[in-house]
């Protein structure tokens, strides 16, 4: 899992997000898929769907557990955008904002992406030391 800073992206993220490989479930009021999250953040996710993308502005339930969390997480979400063509990551699928989720569940992402970014430091830190 590696977060990203907001400032470091060309569409100024306000949430640091989270690099994951979590199981999915979402549905909407006519069909139900399961997928892959390959980013979260306290804002949205982005699903890896490959060719079947949901159109924009489509309200989503989604539902997924978090490493940490024993419930899992249920919460409305609306499709924000869709990468036809594998971005820099290499992954086509779909950007959901979050529209409802829990207090519990935001403060869990944060404290993951906060964990995660001082791990990248102290091994930064080990390379710099074992470098010099």
């Amino acid at each position: 899992m590696t977060p990203t800073a907001a400032n470091d992206l060309p569409n100024r993220r306000k949430q640091l997000r989270i690099e994951v490989n979590l199981a999915i479930e979402y549905q909407t009021l006519d069909a139900f898929f399961h997928d892959y999250i390959s980013n979260i953040s306290t804002g949205g996710l982005f699903i890896r769907t490959g060719d079947s993308k949901l159109p924009i502005g489509t309200r989503v339930r989604i539902k997924f557990s978090l490493p940490g969390l024993i419930d899992t997480v249920e919460t409305w979400g609306e499709v924000s955008h869709t990468r036809e063509e594998p971005g820099s990551e290499g992954l086509t699928g779909m950007g959901v904002r979050f529209e409802d989720i829990d207090p519990q569940s935001k403060a869990l992402i944060d404290e993951l992406a906060l964990e995660q970014l001082a791990r990248e430091d102290l091994a930064l830190e080990l390379k710099r030391k074992k470098a010099s």
